[in-house]
C-alpha cells in the first residue's frame, strides 16, 4: 500500500487488491472529534485487471485548501504495452457542501514500451508535477516526466523530460522523487532517487 497525509487529509493506495490487482485509492478527512472519516473511494475510469492503480500517490493543496491536485500511478496499465504504465490526475473541487477529488485527465506517453512502469513515482508542487517511469522496457531507458498546469486550458502538459544517457546506461532514476521549495519560497527543485543494478 501507499500513503500520503496533507494536514487533515489522508490518502491510502491499495494497488494490489486480491484476485484482480486492479487497485483503488481511499481518502479520509480528519473530523472535529479527531477521527479519520472515509471520504472517497477512487478507481481509474478504465482500470482493468493487473493495472495496480494506486502504486504511487502524490497530493498537494494550497494553504486555503481551496485548490489542489492528486496524481495516482497505475504501473500495470497496458495502453502502450504490458506494464507500460500511466498516471491519473484529480482536482480538488467543491462538490455541494463538501470538497472532494474530481477526475481531470490521464497522462500516458505514446513512446512508452513494455515494462516502463510509468507512474511508479510522482511528486506535485503547486503547478508542477513530476512522474517517473524508472524501469526501462523495450530497449528504452528510464524516463522522468515534468508536467506544468496551464490554468487557461485547465490541463497538465508535459514541458520537459529526462532520459538516462548514454543509451546503454540503466540507473533507474525516478524510483522516488520529491519537490523541494527553498525557505524563501522563490525556487523549486526536484530531487529524484535512483538505484543502480
Amino acid at each position: 500500500s501507499t500513503l500520503r497525509i496533507d494536514d487533515d487529509l489522508l490518502v491510502i493506495g491499495a494497488p494490489s487488491l486480491p484476485h484482480t490487482q486492479t487497485g483503488s485509492v481511499h481518502t479520509y478527512i480528519l473530523s472535529g472529534n479527531n477521527k479519520w472519516v472515509h471520504q472517497q473511494t477512487i478507481s481509474g475510469f478504465d482500470s482493468q485487471k493487473g493495472d495496480h492503480f494506486g502504486r504511487s500517490i502524490s497530493v498537494w493543496r494550497d494553504d486555503q485548501k481551496q485548490n489542489g491536485w492528486l496524481v495516482i500511478g497505475a504501473t500495470g496499465d497496458d495502453d502502450f504495452g504490458e506494464h507500460s504504465g500511466s498516471a491519473y490526475i484529480y482536482q480538488w473541487v467543491r462538490q455541494g457542501q463538501n470538497w472532494g477529488w474530481k477526475y481531470q485527465q490521464k497522462f500516458t506517453d505514446s513512446k512508452s514500451q513494455i515494462g516502463d512502469h510509468l507512474g511508479f513515482s510522482s511528486s506535485i508542487s503547486n503547478d508542477l508535477m513530476a512522474i517517473g517511469a524508472p524501469f526501462p522496457g523495450g530497449g528504452r531507458n528510464n524516463v522522468l516526466y515534468i508536467l506544468q498546469y496551464f490554468q487557461k486550458s485547465n490541463r497538465w502538459k508535459q514541458v520537459a523530460g529526462h532520459e538516462s544517457i548514454p543509451p546503454d546506461s540503466i540507473d533507474y532514476t525516478g524510483t522516488s522523487m520529491v519537490f523541494h521549495i527553498d525557505k524563501n519560497g522563490t525556487e523549486t527543485e526536484l530531487i529524484a532517487g535512483k538505484q543502480q543494478r
